[in-house]
């Protein structure tokens, strides 16, 4: 469930906050930014690299360009659009229990299909 909820969070409120914030203060804290950045984007690139290693059984680095391309995918045209104030966003922390009724599912399955066609996108997202 590591790509749905990471889309479900992309609406939090604090998380848009957090971001800009990443952003703004980016040449002044370059530490600020790179540690925001490792626990938004690289503990999640991380898992779905292990996971993508030990479900469909990929080599790390294919593992690797496969979660990156799927993060970059899902994100998007969310990402942007939180960024800007833009999307809709909630003011509490998305809770797991409803990641089927408020992600895409369908839309994440279509994607790891695209990105990954050899392996079934059923697996990967269990």
């Amino acid at each position: 469930m590591l790509i749905p909820a990471a889309a479900l969070l992309l609406r939090w409120s604090s998380v848009a906050r957090m971001l800009r914030l990443g952003i703004a203060e980016a040449d002044r804290l370059p530490e600020l930014a790179a540690g925001l950045y490792d626990v938004l984007f690289g503990t999640a690139l991380g898992d779905l690299t292990s996971h993508l290693v030990t479900v469909p059984g990929l080599e790390t680095g294919e593992a690797e360009a496969a979660a990156n391309d799927l993060i970059g995918l899902v994100v998007h045209p969310a990402l942007p659009r939180l960024l800007f104030g833009i999307g809709p966003s909630v003011d509490e922390m998305p809770e797991e229990a409803r990641l089927d009724a408020e992600v895409d599912l369908d839309r994440i399955r279509r994607l790891v299909r695209i990105v990954m066609p050899q392996s079934t996108a059923k697996n990967i997202h269990e």
